[in-house]
């Protein structure tokens, strides 16, 4: 097993740590919990709150880097609770507070960007460089009743398409959608690097329940 390091975060094989990375220009850190397991195995990204009022992929991250020890996995696992800090704490609706920008609508980013370019950039260059799989958990934000369903990676190479339409097809999900976007979301550009991913819907118009959560 080998230790990992997200910025200024550090977990040894066999620890789970959590903290803040920080985001240099950025006012606000990203909450984050590393959990390296006793056990080898893959490295899972798993993210809330890239759209920042939608509550039940925030509560769901944060319930698992509680739950979860590094005897419960194998692997490694990073955990982000909420990605857009800055737009959770304003209480704006799919947008950055600093600069009105979609978080999922700018990827990879940007250094010499505005507040949300430079956060797209830190995960695309901090996180992705990291990981052989990606979920980001979402759900219907405050203008949007959604149907539970789930997306998966389909403008990529043919192999992480499989893959992700595997995953996909794992979840408890009653509907899944293979996307052909290959920019912009997060799980997209992820796909187009190699790296298989899922993107989560469920829960609408902003609300949050625990049966949706679990």
């Amino acid at each position: 097993m080998r230790t990992l390091r997200v910025a200024d975060l550090e977990a040894k094989p066999g620890e789970k740590v959590s903290g803040f990375v920080h985001i240099i220009g950025a006012e606000f850190g990203i909450p984050v919990t590393l959990i390296c397991g006793e056990k080898e195995g893959e490295t899972v990204l798993i993210s809330g709150g890239v759209h920042n009022a939608e509550y039940v992929g925030i509560e769901c991250v944060t319930g698992l880097a509680a739950k979860l020890q590094p005897k419960d996995i194998k692997g490694i696992l990073i955990l982000l609770h909420i990605v857009n800090v800055n737009g959770f704490k304003a209480r704006t609706v799919s947008v950055s507070a600093e600069d009105g920008k979609n978080l999922n609508r700018v990827f990879p980013g940007d250094a010499n960007g505005t507040y949300t370019d430079k956060l797209a950039y830190f995960i695309e260059k901090e996180i992705f460089s990291k990981i052989d799989y990606y979920i980001d958990v979402h759900n219907g934000d405050w203008f949007e009743d959604l149907t539970p369903f789930i997306y998966c990676v389909g403008n990529a190479p043919e192999e992480t398409v499989a893959e992700a339409e595997r995953m996909a097809q794992a979840a408890d999900m009653p509907f899944y959608v293979k996307s052909q976007s290959g920019k912009g979301g997060a799980y997209n550009y992820a796909g187009t690097q190699g790296i298989p991913g899922i993107l989560i819907e469920r829960g609408e118009c902003g609300y949050w329940k625990q049966t949706e959560v679990e």
